[in-house]
């Protein structure tokens, strides 16, 4: 009787605490084991995890390679650490990450800040009461000697002062040539002058067709080349096409053949000697 009524007070007890039969009866073994004490909660935190704290040794040489290879991403830098230690999988990219931004953060917290400069001090400006009454006046520096072989530019004393770069020196263009120079030249006589001019022109339109002889030339060369290239090209299809009948031809006949030892494989053993000499 006290056993049953045992049963039913337990029932109503975890019925009332809303809590399963086996939780009930997991505390319950713990209270009559230490009484109150054992109702506080523990922890269920694993007394022996895994993986084990990373060494100080670790942490050193993963900030070393990351301050040695600084491009290097965290993949890479938990690789070539494992490759160290005979491919032993000592340390993954999440821990890698966790301890390079440990680091930044330690190097952010301990640099000084940086250094600002003062700013200027703002430069009086003093205008005049009315329009044009002031005058801007500047130096121009210019070479004393011009001799067509000096690189030496006219530069604005207050543009160099400024920082304007200064341009660089344009290369002379090159000098123009034609036949009718010849009369500008007044130590010859008119007679040498037109005779230089029919030879400079003589050797000019010789020149212009030349090149235009050579251009003619290339394009006669190019047309070849691509006559040549179209020949080839039907030659290639003419032996694809006889390749193709040929092959149809020996399908043909290789259909016959195997039709042939079908045949023979159904003939009886018998018959097969009378036939052989047909086969």
């Amino acid at each position: 009787m006290s056993e049953s009524s045992d049963i039913t007070l337990d029932s109503l007890i975890f019925c009332e605490a809303h809590v399963s039969r086996g939780t009930y009866y997991y505390w319950q073994a713990r209270y009559q084991a230490d009484g109150s004490a054992g109702l506080v909660e523990r922890s269920r935190a694993p007394h022996h995890p895994r993986v084990p704290a990373l060494s100080a040794e670790l942490r050193a040489e993963v900030l070393a390679y990351r301050q040695a290879h600084p491009r290097a991403g965290y993949r890479t830098i938990a690789s070539r650490i494992n490759q160290a230690h005979d491919w032993h999988k000592v340390i993954g990219p999440t821990k890698v990450r966790d301890l390079v931004l440990a680091a930044r953060a330690a190097e952010a917290a301990t640099s000084p800040a940086p250094v600002v400069a003062p700013p200027a001090p703002p430069v009086k400006v003093v205008h005049a009461p009315r329009l044009n009454q002031t005058m801007n006046i500047d130096l121009l520096v210019v070479p004393c000697v011009h001799d067509g072989q000096s690189d030496l530019l006219s530069v604005s004393v207050g543009e160099a002062s400024a920082g304007v770069p200064i341009p660089e020196p344009a290369a002379p263009p090159a000098r123009a040539e034609w036949p009718g120079q010849t009369f500008a030249n007044p130590a010859l006589s008119y007679e040498n002058q037109m005779l230089d001019y029919v030879k400079k022109r003589t050797a000019k339109r010789l020149a212009k067709g030349q090149r235009k002889h050579q251009r003619h030339q290339k394009q006669a060369e190019r047309a070849e080349w691509s006559a040549q290239n179209d020949e080839l090209r039907l030659q290639r299809h003419r032996v694809r096409i006889a390749r193709q009948t040929e092959d149809v031809a020996w399908q043909a006949k290789r259909r016959e053949q195997r039709q042939a030892d079908q045949t023979w494989q159904h003939v009886p053993k018998r018959d097969r000697r009378e036939r052989r000499a047909e086969r």
